[in-house]
């Protein structure tokens, strides 16, 4: 539905065993290569299309449908890990995406331009993707560095990569990574702290210790 105007620009099927069998179809042609050579890439978008025409929850189809662009992605070795932002992508361009996608619905002969912007989708997060995994890594190596010239005694590559394994850690998710005492951890995550490594928040009665480089990166993309 236009949310401006009212207007309904597609209705989706309506009774479940149109939508079992439409889901079905789809299911086989996800997965019997058989049915249709065709690029990844563009089949990635066919599958999608298909999806959102089907609209077979109540909510959460635009996430689903998605979600099944990485993984369809991953299913066919284009991707070794789903780590494509390609939602990104769609909600920054969200009037063109239900533009063409609500074109193709009303008559496939519409497809090509649905099709090249879904392309068009892949080209640009792939590049954001590499630029962002580049940049990632720089900033985990400018902090082993000060880690390393502030904290010696504590510096490992183990302690890095768990400090750049999510944006926060905790004084019990140090014990166990690194298999040392609750109190040694406490020094740990203090000189951190000290060395502007980690910030230190409180909630409730928990400690939580963000990595400042990782919330830096996320503002700057």
């Amino acid at each position: 539905m236009n949310t401006k105007t009212g207007e309904i620009l597609h209705t989706p099927p309506q009774n479940y065993e149109e939508i079992s069998d439409y889901l079905s179809n789809l299911e086989k042609y996800i997965n019997i290569s058989e049915l249709e050579d065709t690029d990844a890439i563009l089949k990635m978008a066919v599958i999608h299309f298909q999806f959102e025409s089907i609209h077979p929850f109540y909510d959460g189809n635009g996430r689903t449908g998605r979600m099944l662009n990485i993984l369809y992605l991953t299913l066919t070795k284009k991707l070794d890990i789903p780590i494509l932002y390609l939602s990104k992508y769609i909600n920054q361009n969200r009037a063109r995406y239900y533009e063409v996608l609500y074109a193709t619905q009303e008559n496939i002969n519409n497809i090509k331009d649905y099709l090249l912007f879904m392309i068009q989708g892949i080209y640009e997060m792939s590049e954001f993707t590499f630029k962002f995994i580049n940049s990632f890594m720089e900033i985990m190596n400018n902090a082993s560095s000060i880690i390393k010239e502030r904290c010696p005694k504590i510096h490992s590559q183990e302690l890095v990569e768990h400090l750049f394994y999510d944006f926060y850690t905790k004084n019990e998710y140090l014990c166990e990574k690194l298999d040392i005492s609750r109190n040694t951890s406490s020094k740990y995550l203090h000189e951190l702290v000290e060395a502007g490594i980690l910030v230190e928040e409180k909630i409730g009665k928990t400690k939580l210790y963000k990595n400042a480089f990782l919330y830096n990166l996320i503002k700057l993309w």
